[in-house]
């Protein structure tokens, strides 16, 4: 397959094989992930579905584990007794639970996914977590509930500073000429 990229930049040319693997590899991977979904966002925004979501009546969870025999939750909400919380398979390495009351969670609350696979017992952080922290003493990590309000942007009357701040610079080719800029060019 002839890709356009190298009809305007004939310096690829030399990379041609290498870049054709790549897009190939690209379009396998990107067939995987979206199996039955049409599009690569759809894949993307698995974490409107996994992780843990708060309703008016509790909580779900839901985990991707495709190996896992069992899967349980744990944390301070149980007082991290290990095999309270068990999740149910709900089809396709899917494992889910609902936790009723809608702060048997809450923001600060840690907990981790406890997976059982082979006769193993393995402790992991939920997958979908949107906070993580180490206990200073045991140097273990956990999940952290995050039970905060959607952020709402405000960003119809934002006004630039007039002072100019860069976050990133793709030093090699921030130049004028062809080829891989240096740091004394940059």
């Amino acid at each position: 397959m002839e890709l356009k990229i190298f009809k305007y930049d004939n310096m690829l040319s030399q990379y041609q094989n290498d870049i054709e693997i790549r897009m190939n590899n690209y379009r396998i991977k990107k067939e995987i992930l979206t199996k039955k979904r049409k599009k690569l966002c759809d894949f993307a925004n698995g974490h409107l579905y996994f992780g843990f979501h708060k309703t008016n009546d509790g909580w779900y969870y839901r985990e991707w584990a495709p190996a896992a025999d069992e899967v349980f939750l744990t944390g301070d909400m149980v007082s991290w007794r290990c095999d309270e919380l068990k999740l149910t398979p709900v089809g396709n390495g899917v494992f889910e639970i609902f936790i009723p009351g809608a702060s048997s969670l809450y923001n600060g609350c840690h907990v981790k996914t406890i997976i059982k696979h082979n006769g193993e017992t393995l402790e992991r952080i939920p997958a979908y977590i949107r906070r993580v922290e180490q206990d200073k003493t045991t140097f273990s990590w956990c999940g952290v509930i995050v039970d905060e309000p959607e952020y709402k942007w405000n960003t119809g009357e934002f006004i630039p500073s007039k002072d100019l701040l860069i976050y990133e610079c793709h030093i090699g080719m921030a130049q004028e000429k062809e080829g891989i800029g240096t740091y004394l060019e940059f």
